[in-house]
């Protein structure tokens, strides 16, 4: 897919949304919806994925996360799929 433009993006939504729309919303309202369109995209359909590895250390309970991680999808510890858990239970893991 050939790389637009953003005033062509722009153009494109305010044709969908008719010819009154240059008059209710600016470029601005328009890039704003944009950017989250795109955020959701990329976040939703995982475009940006890669993998990653690091070694657990006895007796560390915390570890760092690379700066440009938007969303964790996979955890393994020894071989096996960690399963999700809400922040709320962290205080309830058996990690003995």
């Amino acid at each position: 897919m050939a790389k637009r433009e953003l005033s062509e993006l722009r153009e494109e939504v305010y044709s969908l949304l008719g010819a009154d729309s240059k008059n209710q919303f600016t470029d601005a309202d328009i890039n704003v919806a944009l950017s989250r369109a795109q955020r959701e995209l990329v976040l939703e359909g995982d475009l940006l994925k890669k993998n990653s590895t690091a070694s657990s250390v006895a007796d560390q309970e915390r570890y760092s996360l690379p700066t440009d991680l938007l969303k964790m999808l996979r955890v393994d510890y020894d071989g096996y799929k960690v399963d999700r858990g809400h922040i709320d239970d962290i205080d309830q893991l058996d990690v003995t």
